[in-house]
C-alpha cells in the first residue's frame, strides 16, 4: 500500500510516494555480516520468518478428520509453491510418513480412526506438539517465509486466509498468527497511525489559528510553514526511496 498524502510534488507531473515497509534487515548496510547472515540462512536453508496459520474446528468437529487434513496438504503445498515462502509443515506431513511406512500409500488415511492411531504413536514426538492440540480442536500449518520485509509477510497471511477460505472445508477457520505476523501487522498499525496522527495535528493547528485570527484565510496561511516541514520530510524519503517504518 502507498501513502497518496504523504507525497511531494515535483516538478513536471510526477509525485514520489512514502511506502509503508518495515524490514530490520535494510537497517544494516550492504556487505555487514548480519545481512550477509540473514542472505545465508534464507538461501540455504528454509526461510527466516516463521508464520502459522491456525486452522480452528468447530464445536463437535476435529481436524483429525481427513478432509480437514487434505485441505491442511493442499494449503502448504500451494503456500511452498509462491517464491516468498521457503518451507511449509503441516499435520499432514508425519500422517503421510507413517502411512507410506505401514501402507505403503501416499494419501491421507481416509479413515479419522486410522488419523487418531497415528497421532497416538506421534505422541511422543515432541514437534508434533506445535502442529496439533491436544483437543484436537485446532492445528498449524507452519511456514517460514524467505523475506523479512512487513509487506510480504501480510501478503502472505493474506493469501493464506483467502485459500482457506474459498477452499476450505465447511466447518473449519483459518487465521495467521505467530510474532512475525504481529510484528508486520503491528508495524503497519503504526505506520498508519502516523499519517492520521499528522493529519490530525495540521486539523488541529489550522482550527487553533481560525479562532485565534478570526479568519479562514490566515489560518490556510499559517499552515503553510507546518505542512511544509511534512512535505520535505515525507518528500524527502519517497524522493529517496526511504520507507516510513517504526525506526523513520
Amino acid at each position: 500500500p502507498l501513502v497518496s498524502g504523504a507525497s511531494l510534488i515535483n516538478k513536471g507531473d510526477t509525485a514520489r510516494r512514502v511506502e509503508f515497509e518495515t524490514d530490520v534487515i535494510l537497517y544494516f548496510p550492504p556487505g555487514s555480516p548480519i545481512r550477509d547472515d540473514y542472505r545465508a540462512i534464507r538461501d540455504r536453508l528454509s526461510g527466516i520468518s516463521p508464520m502459522n496459520v491456525v486452522i480452528e474446528a468447530a464445536p463437535g468437529r476435529s481436524v483429525s478428520e481427513p478432509v480437514a487434513l487434505a485441505a491442511m496438504l493442499q494449503l502448504a503445498t500451494v503456500l511452498e509453491a509462491r517464491p516468498e515462502v521457503g518451507r511449509a509443515l503441516s499435520l499432514a506431513d508425519p500422517i503421510l510418513q507413517l502411512q507410506r511406512g505401514f501402507a505403503g500409500a501416499e494419501v491421507i488415511p481416509d479413515s479419522q480412526a486410522a488419523i487418531e492411531q497415528y497421532l497416538l504413536l506421534l505422541e511422543s514426538v515432541e514437534h508434533v506438539r506445535d502442529l496439533v492440540t491436544a483437543d484436537r480442536r485446532s492445528a498449524s500449518v507452519v511456514m517460514r517465509v524467505d523475506d523479512n520485509g512487513s509487506n510480504d509477510l501480510l501478503r502472505v497471511a493474506d493469501f493464506a486466509e483467502q485459500w482457506w477460505r474459498e477452499h476450505g472445508p465447511a466447518g473449519f477457520d483459518a487465521r495467521v498468527t505467530g510474532i512475525m505476523h504481529e510484528y508486520a501487522r503491528s508495524e503497519h498499525e503504526l505506520e498508519r497511525g502516523q499519517i492520521a496522527g499528522l493529519a490530525s495535528a495540521l486539523g488541529v493547528v489550522g482550527a487553533i489559528f481560525a479562532l485565534a485570527f478570526r479568519s479562514l484565510r490566515v489560518a490556510l496561511i499559517g499552515l503553510v510553514p507546518n505542512a511544509m516541514s511534512l512535505a520535505l520530510a515525507f518528500g524527502g524519503m519517497g524522493l529517496l526511496g526511504v520507507p516510513l517504518d517504526a525506526g523513520t
